[in-house]
């Protein structure tokens, strides 16, 4: 035998340690956050994370906006502008996939985003579903005849990701935080950039039997002046939040406010969830407060059901991006996409996004070196066993 038991325990610490250094490097670069700093606050970001991804409901809603002088008017439900209804939408979430579908009802110029074309300042309705579980989303536009499959695409953006007014259009449901489903935990967000040496501070303002109150502070390269935040939650698991506020500074000396306030909890499965929505941004050099109202009546009136996640194309209308083998049969004048049956596989090679160099030149450097590792060994094992022939 060439390998006797104390060498291959001499050498299975090296051997274990480049077995798993691919996955040990890949955390090292792309940053697992250390442990927190600060109890409460890891404890409420964990919660509002378990409390996102347990979510399971099913609602249709209504969009309200209006004005105000203040946001304490808004608040107060003093208007100048009594809220109106400007659309109606659906939004669905499970453990597999999100989904919402908005229509607008009123024409407003207003609406249209800066960098819009002419094409898609008539686009008033869309819909957009992602699969949780393996990444890949589909949004599709009724009024262009156009759909877009794809990866890792933010759910909020109602027109196709090379549009430059993409990134204008916020998302409106009970569950996620300031309207950003690409980023719901802003909490989390903000604890994980003061673990990355960030400058982020926070402060418990409050601490009751009723309720906590979190402030924030953020400062980062490129901020006209730091960014305070502040996080109220009802105290009790999952810790459901009752009222957000950020407020930013502008280059010109004001300041940007926007308040989000959540009502009218009901139970849905995972937790609660607010029935009623109050957004409010003020300041900047708008006159007065804007306010946008979400609301739903039938939030926890049933579970969510599988045929919630299908979309149904109209006969004659493009799926960009979808693999042509991957194409659902046409039924009914519709192809219905079930995109919890679809998978990055399914895109069309023309539509992928190339692996990032960093993390393929990792892979190769910790694969090479576990491959010139063992040839070593190799090498030594059988120069051992030559010198034993040879001796022998």
């Amino acid at each position: 035998m060439i390998f006797t038991w104390p060498h291959f325990k001499q050498w299975l610490g090296p051997l274990l340690l480049v077995f798993l250094a691919d996955t040990a490097v890949s955390s090292v670069i792309w940053g697992n956050p250390p442990n927190d700093t600060d109890p409460l606050i890891g404890a409420l970001a964990a919660a509002i994370t378990q409390w996102h991804r347990d979510l399971q409901f099913y609602c249709t809603y209504q969009l309200f906006e209006g004005s105000a002088r203040s946001v304490q008017d808004a608040l107060a439900e003093k208007y100048i502008r009594p809220p109106e209804l400007v659309a109606r939408g659906l939004y669905v979430k499970t453990r597999d996939y999100i989904r919402q579908q908005i229509d607008y009802i009123k024409e407003d110029p207003g609406r249209v985003p800066v960098g819009a074309t002419e094409s898609e300042q008539g686009v008033m309705d869309w819909e957009a579903v992602r699969s949780l579980k393996t990444g890949v989303a589909l949004f599709y536009y009724p009024s262009l005849g156009d759909a877009l499959f794809g990866e890792t695409m933010a759910i909020q953006r109602p027109f196709p990701v090379d549009s430059p007014s993409a990134s204008y259009f916020p998302v409106y449901s009970p569950c996620v935080l300031f309207g950003e489903s690409s980023r719901p935990n802003y909490l989390l967000f903000l604890r994980e950039q003061q673990q990355s040496a960030k400058d982020v501070t926070f402060e418990v303002m409050r601490h009751d039997g009723e309720s906590i109150l979190v402030g924030a502070r953020y400062a980062a390269p490129g901020l006209a002046g730091p960014m305070r935040f502040s996080f109220d939650f009802l105290n009790t698991r999952p810790y459901p939040i009752l009222r957000e506020a950020r407020i930013e500074a502008m280059s010109d000396g004001r300041e940007k406010v926007l308040v989000s306030q959540f009502s009218d909890f009901v139970e849905v499965i995972g937790g609660l969830l607010a029935r009623k929505v109050v957004i409010v941004l003020a300041g900047g050099k708008a006159p007065t407060a804007s306010v946008t109202l979400w609301q739903s009546t039938d939030l926890g009136s049933r579970p969510p059901r599988h045929e919630d996640c299908l979309v149904r194309i109209a006969q004659g209308h493009v799926i960009r991006c979808l693999r042509e083998t991957s194409y659902p049969p046409l039924v009914g004048g519709y192809k219905t996409i079930d995109i919890t049956k679809l998978s990055p596989n399914d895109i069309a090679e023309a539509c992928r996004k190339p692996q990032s160099r960093t993390r393929s030149f990792t892979r190769m450097a910790v694969w090479g070196f576990f491959g010139v590792t063992v040839l070593s060994l190799a090498c030594w094992g059988l120069y051992r066993w030559r010198q034993r022939h040879k001796n022998g």
